[in-house]
């Protein structure tokens, strides 16, 4: 049985999560949901993680889409699944303004392997060498 890992990331209006890294996994689910301060308003998120089998650019947005299981607010999310590593940028706005009013990166990790082994990142190191 394959296993997927989904983390929920909830969206507020003013916050600004550039400083933050939230490192996730290849093959992972990203949910993005609204959190209490943009009930009610007409939120569009978009990020520049690129479709699947589509190459990226740093500076191309595509706006999500929003699902739901219910009418209200606490239940829609935008869904993306990760399936490149790198480092992806999302915001969003409401209410038909062009003002962001939240934004945040997500850090999905390359795999490494060695020897026919996965190796994580907290196995790496870099030595420099400086001849004198």
């Amino acid at each position: 049985m394959v296993e997927t890992t989904t983390r929920t990331f909830l969206l507020n209006d003013g916050e600004h999560l550039e400083s933050s890294v939230f490192k996730l996994k290849k093959g992972w689910w990203v949910e993005l949901r609204l959190g209490p301060t943009l009930f009610g308003r007409r939120v569009t998120v978009y990020t520049n993680l690129p479709e699947e089998g589509k190459p990226f650019s740093r500076k191309q947005y595509r706006a999500l889409t929003w699902s739901t299981s219910s009418s209200d607010d606490t239940a829609k999310y935008c869904r993306l699944h990760l399936t490149a590593p790198g480092s992806y940028h999302y915001y969003f706005h409401y209410d038909d303004s062009d003002t962001k009013r939240g934004s945040g990166y997500i850090l999905v990790e390359p795999t490494l392997s060695a020897g026919g082994e996965e190796v994580t990142l907290d196995c790496v190191q870099c030595v420099t060498y400086i001849a004198k």
